[in-house]
């Protein structure tokens, strides 16, 4: 079975010509995404619908775009600039389901400069050297895994002044011994637990945040750009950026980081995971409410959402579902009811750390004791009076003097 594995090399140009190449490269990708962009809300503004999004329509009309209205795109690779817009039908699909909106514009200044590139067709790899139509050969810096492999594809992208290659090669999978093994994982703000007892701690990133929030502030300072109304930023609000962007990545990669060491050792020891179905879009949304009614608690509340965002419920999520099988269940009352009695009391959780239940006096940290009911659903357990009929059940709470059960339907 084939699947892919993904490397991230340091480029170094060596020319300034090539790092200007570069630029110029991602600069008419961004004007060819922009140009068709803008066509096809158009089109979708006056006919309600849209016939041409598809990709080959898309390179159709740019090879006329690129001959006789912008000649100075025939400087730059045509099958690099092309592959660019192929995220277009992708985005337009989704927008049909009614899985997300239409595609957006791409900022010069908000967007980093990259491009595609596809392997056999406007690229090659040779040893440690990337060679891309109409720029030369780029040095690659970095370590190689899957030296055997062949590339198929990568993107080339500039990151806080420093260009890097993402090269996916095609790899064998390797088959790993079925353990037949399952754990509960619940996630809090600042930590996961196990069902097993572990706990894994986010990173401390206080003084990252500290320099990222000071730089923002000299941002907000300082002449910053308008696109509407066609104002370009100030030299010193690009230098007070590039500062801020550099506390923005590295809380970027230590996050990551973190959640790549937590979801590899999990997937080691387990073959399947469960997990609450929680909408972190919803829990981390901020009410401002008005003049009239203004909401509560909105200073404090900003502080938990950044906690939580922190610590990447979905990007930890995201990177379990491609080692092992995630699966989701409801998560009512995970945190409130015993994992040995199934007793449901909100008296029971005496801190965000601590739980005793009132009823049987059980003892645990809150976290692996709600991990573990949410391994309970695999156990087919009867645990927080639930029966595990279905992965994501449907729940509704009896109106009945027995309020510790709940019917599953």
């Amino acid at each position: 079975m084939e699947t892919h594995g993904t490397i991230r090399y340091r480029i170094h140009a060596g020319t300034a010509d090539k790092y200007q190449g570069m630029y110029g490269l991602s600069g008419a990708c961004r004007y060819a995404w922009n140009h068709y962009v803008g066509h096809l809300r158009e089109e979708f503004q006056a006919y309600g619908e849209i016939k041409s999004y598809r990709w080959f329509t898309l390179g159709k009309y740019f090879t006329h775009l690129r001959k006789h209205n912008c000649p100075w795109l025939q400087t730059y690779s045509s099958s690099i600039v092309r592959l660019s817009l192929k995220p277009i039908q992708t985005a337009y699909a989704k927008f049909y389901r009614g899985d997300s909106g239409l595609p957006k514009f791409k900022s010069k200044w908000n967007s980093d400069p990259s491009f595609p590139v596809y392997f056999g067709l406007n690229a090659k790899l040779n040893g440690s050297w990337l060679h891309i139509r109409k720029i030369g050969y780029l040095k690659l810096i970095g370590e190689n895994p899957y030296e055997n492999a062949i590339p198929k594809s990568g993107a080339v992208k500039e990151e806080n002044g420093k260009w890097y290659a993402y090269i996916a090669y095609a790899i064998e999978a390797i088959k790993k011994p079925r353990l037949a093994k399952a754990a509960g994982l619940d996630r809090n703000d600042g930590q996961v637990a196990l069902s097993d007892g572990r706990i894994f701690y986010a990173p401390d990133i206080e003084r990252k945040e500290r320099g990222q929030k000071n730089y923002q502030k000299m941002m907000a300072r300082r002449h910053s750009p308008n696109r509407r109304q066609g104002i370009k930023p100030s030299n010193r609000c690009q230098k007070a950026k590039g500062l801020k962007r550099n506390f923005d990545f590295k809380i970027k990669h230590v996050n990551d980081n973190c959640n790549y060491g937590v979801s590899k050792t999990i997937a080691n020891d387990y073959d399947v995971v469960y997990i609450e179905d929680l909408k972190t879009k919803n829990m981390t949304a901020l009410g401002k409410g008005d003049a009239v009614n203004p909401d509560r608690n909105v200073k404090s509340k900003s502080g938990l959402n950044r906690v939580i965002l922190n610590t990447g419920w979905h990007k930890l999520e995201q990177m379990l579902a491609y080692k092992m099988t995630v699966k989701k269940v409801p998560p009512h009352y995970t945190s409130q009811t015993c994992s040995c009695c199934g007793c449901k009391d909100r008296q029971n959780r005496i801190s965000q750390s601590k739980y005793k239940c009132l009823k049987c006096g059980h003892s645990d940290n809150a976290d692996i004791n709600a991990a573990e009911n949410i391994l309970a659903f695999e156990n087919k357990e009867r645990l927080n009076g639930r029966v595990d009929s279905a992965v994501k059940p449907t729940v509704k709470h009896k109106k009945e003097s027995n309020v510790n059960n709940l019917t599953v339907v």
